[in-house]
């Protein structure tokens, strides 16, 4: 029997001494064990007994290790009230057995994983080769938002069991009852943690016991804020952001990573492996993109982990500005839409039924240049060319829109004067017989001059509606004018008889315009629409054909 339990032991110790978590775990295990059988000594308790009792399983071989100490040890510290008061209850030994057993699984889980990755894969399992095939496979297809999705996954667990280890060393110093107020606690960021294959360094039984609790509240932070500082790295990579947000967004992961390492350090003196990740990410991506990000990425010049409030109010800015935009692109995009379907709607519509298209219409035109869209973009001007001088009287553009509807003015007198030429002769032989108000407006004005003020000169109107109206000349002025006053020498001609206000592409008011009439005594017609000779003569006999019809027969 001798043999076989010496043969037993040098088996476990080549397993021990080839498994470090295995080591910890049988370590911790022993002398939960000793201390049972310590407890079931009848022994006479004198006045240090209860310092005995109340020591944690493994006290005695950490008490000569100042590096690492239990959890829990700061009730029993020197620092505390009552070094002679009674232990908390402790929990029964199956439970405190499943709880080492669980933390030792998740290490020995993560250091074969390490060890798997660092095989050639022709020495890896078959099973596992074609596992890191398919992961390989899907982090080429997006390899940005693999990484930088676990990594938050993992920081946002890290946190979680960061802020309960210090929450529980406050209940454990008040001398909180275990079974109800720190065992449940320890084995849901236990079972969290396992779930999430996130090794919780802090939770271990070994981890420091900082004289303040407070410093797991600041190590949680800084794993808050690198987890928002990696989600809205991926929301710029997502959303294709401008250089300069995705060099932002770079710069506050750097601080964030930086800040991390130094709390780690200061609390444990280890390498945390999500800051080691995140590192080794953002300095690829860096490279592969020459960014260039010159603080917080080398051991010289790290980050303050007690701003770490600060920082995650600096990148919820930025992801609410980056929203914005997504959403306003969104809000475009359907406008876009909304213009196209009720102009294609108008065409062979009833008067009414067109008119409320109109309305709608322009109504998206409004918010499209209150988005950003520039009234002279092509894209806009392209859209409304068929339909614009189609405007209707009684459909009211808002500002913006107007401004729109002018660059649209502008573009068909360019247009229209470089087709001039080859359009005239056609134009000519087809030319439509006038109506009864242009006829009539033609006798009031034949052989007189015009003034027109708003829009955009085009020859191809200008000629129709001189020729429309038998006129000597038309006089088209410019409706954006900076000033009102360079109107009144034209209106002051004796030959000019009437002068016509076109108010939807004129930046200058009725009364403006209206004085300068009073003064030469010269009718002023208002024109609230497009300006073809058949509305032109329409308002003009509605608005002045009589003052006209007494002038000519004087």
């Amino acid at each position: 029997m001798g043999t076989a339990l010496s043969r037993l032991l040098d088996a476990c110790e080549r397993l021990i001494q080839e498994d470090a978590a295995l080591r910890r775990a049988l370590v911790d295990i022993a002398e939960l064990v000793l201390d049972r059988l310590r407890e079931a000594e009848p022994v006479e308790r004198g006045a240090a007994e209860p310092d005995q009792e109340a020591r944690r399983p493994g006290e005695e071989r950490r008490a000569a290790d100042k590096d690492a100490r239990p959890p829990d040890q700061d009730a029993d510290s020197p620092d505390a009230a009552d070094v002679s008061a009674p232990a908390p209850p402790q929990p029964p030994l199956k439970e405190r057995l499943a709880v080492v057993l669980e933390q030792s699984e998740l290490e020995r889980a993560q250091a074969s994983r390490r060890a798997l990755a660092e095989r050639p894969p022709a020495e890896r399992p078959v099973a596992e080769s074609r596992r890191d095939e398919s992961l390989e496979q899907a982090r080429e297809a997006e390899p940005d938002k693999v990484t930088l999705t676990r990594l938050a996954a993992d920081a946002a667990v890290k946190a979680e069991a960061s802020r309960w280890v210090g929450e529980r060393q406050r209940r454990i110093a008040r001398n909180a009852v275990w079974e109800e107020e720190i065992a449940p606690g320890d084995r849901e960021v236990v079972q969290h943690a396992r779930a999430a294959s996130v090794h919780v360094w802090m939770c271990r039984p070994d981890a420091p016991v900082p004289a303040d609790p407070s410093v797991w509240d600041t190590l949680a932070g800084n794993y808050d804020a690198l987890a928002d500082a990696l989600k809205f790295t991926e929301l710029t990579l997502a959303v294709d952001s401008s250089d300069e947000t995705l060099e932002e967004a770079m710069v506050h992961l750097a601080t964030a990573q930086s800040a991390l390492r130094v709390i780690v350090e200061e609390i444990d003196e280890r390498e945390d492996e999500t800051q080691r990740d995140a590192f080794h990410w953002l300095r690829q991506v860096t490279d592969a993109r020459r960014i260039y990000v010159k603080r917080h990425m080398r051991l010289n010049d790290l980050a303050d982990p007690h701003d770490w409030g600060g920082l995650r109010e600096r990148i919820a800015g930025l992801e609410d500005a980056v929203r914005q935009k997504v959403d306003s692109r969104r809000k475009v995009h359907n406008q876009w839409g909304r213009l196209r379907y009720h102009l294609q709607r108008i065409p062979g519509s009833r008067p009414d039924d067109a008119l409320q298209d109109w309305v709608k219409a322009l109504d998206a035109l409004e918010q499209l240049v209150d988005f950003g869209i520039q009234p002279s973009s092509v894209k806009l001007r392209d859209i409304l060319v068929p339909f614009v001088d189609d405007l209707p009287d009684d459909a009211e553009p808002g500002p913006k829109a107007l401004l729109a509807l002018r660059e649209v003015d502008r573009y068909l007198a360019l247009r229209e004067a470089q087709q001039e030429a080859s359009r005239e002769a056609k134009e000519e032989a087809s030319e439509p017989s006038r109506s009864d108000e242009e006829q009539a407006v033609q006798r009031l004005l034949h052989d007189r001059s015009m003034v027109l003020i708003g829009g955009e000169e085009r020859g191809k109107h200008k000629e129709a509606i001189a020729r429309s109206f038998d006129l000597s000349e038309l006089i088209w002025l410019d409706g954006a004018s900076p000033s009102f006053t360079q109107f009144e020498p034209a209106i002051a001609r004796e030959d000019v008889a009437v002068v016509v206000l076109l108010i939807r592409w004129s930046s200058h008011g009725y009364g403006e315009v209206k004085s300068y009439c009073d003064q030469h005594d010269k009718p002023l017609v208002r024109i609230p629409a497009g300006y073809n000779p058949k509305q032109l003569a329409h308002h003009i006999l509605g608005q002045a054909g009589e003052r006209l019809a007494d002038a000519r027969n004087v």
